[in-house]
């Protein structure tokens, strides 16, 4: 039985330059290989967006990176290593849930809980034992993402209450409520409306202040304008990686090159 570390085990010196690498990863669905030997580091407090066509493996990369990839069935990393702050989350003596605690997720749709809007804050912070004062702990978080002035006089009310975006802050709040200290983002605004989408990017250029973070998008005018590194995959590989303008701008690579032009996609 994996047993959780210590919460600050997995931390080291915060001037490492990388928060989070994956090493010679390989991942697979049953027989089926779709992510091969992937090597990509992500800057400590930066915002990393990774590309590509879909069915490219941005997803199943982004998944086995806090080991959601596993709940999956028939999913599994074939070999390499995935490095937070320089120790292996797969190891043997590091659990799964810790991981996740510390990698935190957000979805590509709102997946608020059948609850209050308060406990869907809560809930997460709650079953890891978190939280000492329930009311602080969900305000800040409620604050964190601009929606405490939008609900507090209506904390008891269920989620469903609430808008699609407001419904992605939720989960956003729910998150970081858990204290990571990595969040990844898989298509975060995809299901959301222009507005709602101006808010999300906002806050992820906020945050970064704070956590390191990972986004999958398809959308180069929004990597544009959130991402500081970009990572591009194409058929399962990791073809090229660097700074925003090094990728979106100047790309060596033809094929991501054609990616950016619109030639493909």
């Amino acid at each position: 039985m994996n047993m959780p570390l210590p919460r600050d085990a997995l931390i080291g010196s915060r001037a490492d330059a990388y928060a989070l690498e994956a090493r010679d990863l390989t991942l697979s669905y049953g027989a089926s290989v779709r992510v091969r030997s992937a090597t990509v580091a992500f800057p400590r407090n930066q915002v990393t967006a990774i590309m590509g066509p879909s069915g490219c493996g941005k997803s199943t990369l982004l998944r086995a990176l806090n080991r959601t990839l596993e709940l999956i069935p028939g999913a599994r990393v074939q070999s390499g290593r995935v490095l937070l702050d320089r120790r292996e989350i797969y190891d043997t003596d590091v659990s799964a849930s810790w991981v996740r605690t510390h990698i935190g997720m957000l979805q590509q749709r709102p997946t608020p809980f059948p609850m209050s809007i308060a406990e869907n804050v809560l809930f997460g912070a709650r079953y890891h034992g978190y939280v000492r004062d329930r009311e602080t702990h969900a305000q800040r978080y409620l604050a964190l993402v601009g929606l405490w002035d939008e609900v507090w006089d209506r904390l008891k009310a269920s989620a469903d209450t609430l808008s699609g975006g407001q419904q992605q802050r939720l989960c956003l709040a729910r998150t970081l409520a858990v204290e990571p200290s990595i969040v990844l983002m898989d298509e975060p605004c995809s299901a959301l409306d222009p507005r709602a989408t101006t808010v999300i990017e906002r806050l992820i250029r906020e945050l970064k202040r704070d956590y390191t973070i990972v986004v999958v998008t398809h959308n180069i005018a929004q990597a544009r304008r959130i991402a500081d590194h970009c990572v591009f995959m194409l058929d399962g590989e990791v073809l090229a990686a660097g700074t925003r303008d090094e990728i979106l701008l100047d790309p060596q690579d033809p094929t991501v090159r054609d990616f950016m032009s619109g030639e493909i996609g």
